[in-house]
């Protein structure tokens, strides 16, 4: 099972030689983000020269977290899901692996690290970070991270949990999206799009009653509800109350509005001040403030109602998020 995975995943082995840094089989060239939870290098593969990009833990993260995301990346590479950042192979068959690899610090301190396809992610080419988007480019967008996730929901219940712009890259390349490397300039065509970072995932489970896929605040998904990016959280994670994917669906809505306008939906910067404008719904006055078409406002305010049942339920075979994104695109057409 999924939730065996990830918690059991232990890593493969793999040494760092020489003056240059290594990961693996690649060397890592220079550093990109130094967050919280892992320390992200673009990197080159020794034998190919290909670009990846190479996420290390941080010293002070939690390996679980690491551990989540390749595991559940691995999961939905090989069901093919669509518009989900690619892991790259550890070793030199070319197998992609469902589990971390470890490196070694000059003292000797392991560190697990994954692989990831190099994405064209600065400002220049992500039109996420070009906000806001043309209509048309907000609905491409919104289409493609939909995809992802509706085979996340429906096929292999999982919950993103972590859904915000940060987390998307959008692009039009001059060539095949798996050639990208991270020079190809925003230039004509259809455009491309990756959800990124699994580490806040969850597997949901059944309700011992209804038996519809949810997920509770226990000991397992304590992580779920005291981590996250604060401002896209659902107001029933502030509420400590049960989950499932239309908790994903509000933070897909809150991307999406900020995508169109320009502006966040939920404008605190504190954890208490966040909390604050979610659980008490004052974040609906923006969307009745939004420069959107009056039916575009209606669909936000419903994706983002503040109690999951009066948010877009899913009549097989259309999702709740296809229900959302038939509404919104019908609104701005």
């Amino acid at each position: 099972m999924l939730l065996d995975r990830l918690r059991g995943a232990r890593g493969r082995e793999a040494a760092s030689t020489g003056t240059d840094l290594h990961a693996g089989p690649y060397r890592l060239l220079r550093q990109l983000d130094g967050g919280g939870e892992a320390q992200v290098w673009l990197a080159e593969h020794n034998s190919t020269r290909s670009p990846a990009v190479v996420k290390v833990q941080s010293p002070a993260s939690r390996p679980e977290r690491l551990r989540r995301e390749v595991a559940v990346l691995h999961l939905l590479q090989t069901a093919q899901t669509p518009n989900v950042v690619r892991l790259l192979p550890l070793d030199g068959m070319g197998t992609v692996p469902d589990e971390p690899g470890v490196l070694h610090t000059w003292r000797g301190e392991p560190r697990l690290f994954c692989a990831l396809e190099a994405l064209p992610s600065g400002r220049e080419y992500n039109l996420i970070r070009q906000g806001p988007l043309k209509r048309e480019d907000a609905l491409a967008v919104c289409d493609g991270l939909r995809a992802a996730l509706r085979a996340m929901h429906a096929d292999f219940r999982v919950v993103h949990n972590d859904l915000k712009p940060d987390n998307l890259v959008a692009w039009r390349p001059g060539r095949s999206p798996l050639a990208v490397r991270v020079d190809t300039p925003t230039v004509g065509g259809r455009l491309h799009v990756r959800l990124l970072d699994f580490g806040q995932a969850a597997p949901l489970v059944s309700h011992p009653i209804t038996g519809q896929p949810y997920l509770g605040p226990s000991e397992t998904y304590r992580y779920v509800y005291d981590s996250g990016t604060w401002p896209y959280c659902a107001p029933e994670r502030w509420r400590r109350e049960p989950l499932d994917d239309r908790s994903d669906q509000w933070s897909f809505a809150a991307t999406v509005f900020e995508l169109l306008t320009g502006e966040r939906l939920v404008r605190a910067q504190s954890k208490a001040a966040c909390e604050n404008e979610i659980a008490g719904g004052g974040y609906l006055a923006h969307v009745a403030a939004a420069k959107l078409p009056p039916a575009a406002r209606e669909a936000f305010e419903r994706a983002l109602a503040p109690s999951m049942v009066d948010r877009y339920a899913g009549v097989p075979p259309m999702s709740g998020l296809d229900a959302f994104y038939r509404d919104l695109e019908g609104a701005l057409a």
